[in-house]
């Protein structure tokens, strides 16, 4: 029986998945930060740019019963490619939309395409590299992303302001369409393994021994999404130019923190740098609240890509190995119900903290949102560390 899984962890499937990864990523970054950015441009309040940010978590929560058991019953190749048509057809709609009401409507196009395409591709990865060097797989794969995020976010900003938002969400698009090619030119995983049937259940949309890693990611995604829906903003505001490079330094800092989590990973179990990451993600959101200039913002990039960027990969993995193979799905999609439950609730609970106060006190108050993801973590620590 043909298998794609190779002994090697770089092999040409898991190579082209990350290749795959980084084209659809380029796309979802290069519109990420600009779509609260035109919002608010539009004169849409900040509350409202808040659920507009969050909206697209809607219906990738609403897909999930769907995607995930196709992941598991359908070819995944198939699957994917269908993510990456909806969401180059979301792109598109962005690049014509005057109100923010219609980008309402194509935000929530994009969370079908995010609902699909991350549970897939993670998924693949779990299939293309053998068991013991899983969590070193996703720390490198999720390197691809911090790629598109060291780029995506700045060229998105110098694009819209040279040529316009339109034509920076047709570039996105076009990001989705590149990824299509390769995977219908490339990626060829030769899967003959039996089959479940197709069935919309929540069961095969859960993987109940994947909860605590997940539900620790709904914390710290929340987090996080406040820097995604507000910090280009809230800089802008204060009059400092060149915000971009924050997002520029981020991905810069994950390049040297995912290789180091994955070695840590491999030695230590994934599990006992969890604390460690989400200590370092608290200072960075203080020093976010405390930024006056853009070195500090700065600073802070890099304890958050040591934070956040560190935190990511761990959870992933153990979410992943925490169910059998042919439940991979499942356990990918619960790991991205809390990321995306993360980024539906906080935009909006953390917009209304910023309407009221400012947003230096919003990102004060994220370090309580970070605090309750320790707390998790010391409370149900045998669900994140085998001790040996």
């Amino acid at each position: 029986m043909a298998n794609s899984k190779s002994n090697s962890m770089l092999n040409k499937n898991f190579l082209v998945i990350c290749i795959i990864n980084f084209a659809l990523n380029m796309g979802q970054f290069l519109c990420n930060t600009l779509v609260p950015r035109y919002a608010n441009a539009l004169g849409a309040s900040v509350e409202l740019v808040g659920f507009i940010s969050s909206a697209f978590s809607i219906t990738a929560l609403l897909t999930k019963p769907f995607s995930a058991p196709a992941i598991d019953s359908l070819k995944k190749k198939l699957v994917l490619g269908c993510g990456l048509v909806i969401g180059g057809l979301a792109f598109i709609g962005y690049s014509f939309a005057t109100t923010a009401t219609m980008i309402i409507v194509f935000r929530l196009l994009h969370g079908v395409s995010t609902g699909i395409n991350t549970t897939t591709c993670l998924t693949m990865v779990s299939d293309t590299v053998p068991e013991e060097k899983l969590a070193q797989a996703i720390s490198y794969f999720s390197m691809i992303q911090a790629l598109s995020t060291a780029v995506g976010p700045s060229i998105g900003i110098a694009l819209s302001d040279a040529i316009g938002y339109p034509i920076t969400f047709r570039v996105s698009a076009a990001c989705q369409i590149l990824a299509v090619v390769v995977l219908v030119l490339f990626y060829n995983q030769a899967d003959k393994t039996p089959r479940k049937p197709f069935k919309v259940r929540l069961s095969g949309a859960f993987a109940k021994e994947a909860l605590m890693p997940a539900f620790v990611m709904l914390f710290l995604a929340a987090t996080y999404s406040t820097i995604s829906a507000y910090l280009v903003n809230y800089a802008e505001g204060m009059g400092i130019s060149g915000i971009g490079t924050f997002f520029t330094v981020y991905a810069v800092a994950l390049l040297v923190c995912r290789p180091l989590v994955a070695q840590l990973s491999a030695k230590k179990g994934p599990g006992r740098l969890l604390p460690i990451a989400i200590v370092f993600f608290a200072a960075g959101m203080i020093v976010i609240g405390v930024a006056r200039n853009l070195t500090m913002f700065l600073v802070s990039a890099v304890l958050v890509a040591f934070g956040y960027g560190a935190c990511q990969p761990i959870t992933q993995a153990l979410c992943i190995t925490c169910a059998p193979p042919e439940r991979r799905g499942a356990a990918s999609s619960t790991s991205y119900y809390g990321t995306d439950l993360g980024y539906l609730l906080a935009p909006v609970i953390f917009g209304s903290i910023a309407g009221k106060f400012s947003y230096s006190v919003m990102y004060f108050t994220t370090v309580i949102s970070l605090a309750i993801a320790l707390t998790i973590y010391f409370t149900n620590r045998s669900k994140f560390v085998t001790d040996k």
